[in-house]
């Protein structure tokens, strides 16, 4: 990374910030197990991707004790492993053949990122604060299902995989490598706006006497709003709404002593 920071004034304000871009090569190497017949089938996969993420902050003090803070930034975020992992896991239930399994070949999650807060420190470990915050996201991970023939499935499993999942052996109308199975996978996805606002309190109570002082109280509350696209498995955006486990509201409160 290289970053240039500086501490001056502007317009008779205190002013000060960093710029700077960091680049970052990621280089994936995932190795997992399918079982065949109870043998298990060892298969390796690798992935190299490479991200070159600029970042802007800057804060301005029109007052004492009251900072402005504005924020810019491409940011990444490396999927899981538990979507990287290599190998799958594949079961046969009556009807239903199903195929689940990593993706190694998953790019990070990317994101535009646009931050800007004001906050008065009103006393000393007092603090109140409201911030607006976007997400541009431009990359996200979704698992979606695929319904496909096992035979030549993007996995690279060989059918042997599913012929010795299959209950009773194979038979040409409910089980075989060549009907349709349902694969769940993980993938990239356009992604979508993200953006909201929070609010904070920390008060300690200086305003009291003796043992009370040292009490205090710490108090935030957010809103969010999200429109995130959903694809199917041709890629298609079949559905955008709010992302999923991501609350619309949230708050919480803290009464300490200290």
């Amino acid at each position: 990374y290289v970053q240039l920071g500086w501490n001056s004034t502007l317009g008779g304000m205190g002013f000060r910030g960093n710029l700077g871009v960091r680049y970052v090569e990621t280089d994936l190497t995932s190795s997992g197990y399918t079982f065949s017949g109870g043998v298990p089938v060892r298969s390796t996969a690798t992935s190299t991707y490479e991200n070159t993420l600029p970042s802007l902050n800057m804060v301005l003090e029109p007052i004492d004790n009251v900072l402005i803070r504005f924020g810019a930034a491409q940011v990444m975020s490396r999927p899981n492993l538990g979507f990287l992992a290599s190998g799958a896991a594949v079961s046969v239930s009556g009807s239903n053949r199903t195929v689940t399994a990593g993706n190694p070949s998953l790019q990070p999650t990317l994101a535009d990122a646009y931050d800007l807060s004001a906050e008065w420190y009103f006393a000393e470990g007092g603090l109140i604060s409201i911030a607006y915050f976007m997400r541009d996201i431009e990359s996200f991970v979704q698992t979606v299902r695929e319904d496909a023939p096992f035979t030549g499935n993007v996995l690279g499993l060989p059918d042997s995989v599913a012929t010795a999942a299959c209950p009773g052996g194979v038979n040409t109308t409910t089980c075989n490598p060549s009907l349709l199975w349902q694969f769940n996978l993980p993938r990239n996805t356009p992604g979508g706006p993200v953006d909201g606002f929070e609010i904070s309190l920390q008060l300690p109570f200086f305003f009291l006497d003796g043992v009370w002082s040292n009490f205090g109280v710490l108090a935030n509350y957010t809103n969010v709003q999200s429109d995130v696209s959903y694809v199917n498995s041709a890629g298609a955006v079949t559905l955008t709404g709010p992302l999923l486990g991501l609350s619309d509201e949230s708050y919480n409160a803290t009464l300490y002593y200290e």
